[in-house]
């Protein structure tokens, strides 16, 4: 799948495929999460694909005002300076930050973004505490059941809990990692799903080794 961003379907052949595991490593602020949430997007609106975003790094209303955020700013709606993310967030009967006109935009867009007819599906749902691999297998296999899945965006693995205690935190994180390669290529007898996350890595040792 295209992820509309040309270098980088450029240098992975044309983007996302089935059964590979995409880790975005970069250190904390410097826009991981907003990267997943575009190319989640992208998978959905732009390429038709059925997308399943599963949250632990942010809460599922902050996820869904970003989506319609973005695709507030798409050509269709006449909005090129899109609609304000903060002032949704702030928005309630008791305190009307929003415009009559502005609340009509925000319906449109997401009655939009809601009508499966022309974009693929876009499923997301928050990750429970302690929630391990086999409980996001367990998931996928009940969402895949209802409509295939096409890509799978999983924010964060590193939050993931292991599905037994080791000797340290970086064995855990390597089992988690193992089993996600795992489940994206053996998913769906085999079939596969393409993979994607946010992995936190330390500024500190990002600097050592440029230095």
């Amino acid at each position: 799948i295209p992820t509309g961003i040309r270098p980088l379907d450029e240098m992975t052949i044309g983007g996302a495929g089935s059964g590979e595991l995409w880790l975005i490593a970069a250190y904390a602020g410097v826009g991981k999460t907003f990267f997943c949430t575009n190319l989640a997007y992208n998978f959905a609106v732009m390429e038709r694909k059925n997308v399943v975003y599963l949250t632990a790094e942010t809460i599922r209303s902050q996820v869904r005002r970003r989506v319609l955020t973005r695709h507030a700013r798409h050509p269709k709606f006449g909005l090129p300076n899109g609609l304000s993310s903060g002032d949704l967030k702030k928005h309630t009967p008791n305190n009307p930050i929003l415009t009559p006109q502005q609340i009509s935009q925000w319906q449109t867009v997401m009655e939009d973004l809601t009508t499966n007819e022309d974009k693929g599906i876009f499923h997301l749902s928050q990750i429970p505490m302690g929630a391990k691999i086999s409980t996001i297998h367990a998931k996928l296999n009940k969402l895949n059941s209802v409509f295939p899945i096409d890509a799978v965006i999983i924010d964060s693995l590193d939050l993931l809990s292991p599905e037994s205690k080791r000797s340290s935190n970086r064995e855990e994180l390597n089992d988690i990692l193992a089993d996600a390669k795992l489940l994206a290529t053996s998913f769906d007898n085999g079939r596969g799903i393409r993979l994607i996350s946010p992995w936190q890595t330390s500024r500190d040792a990002w600097k050592e080794a440029k230095a």
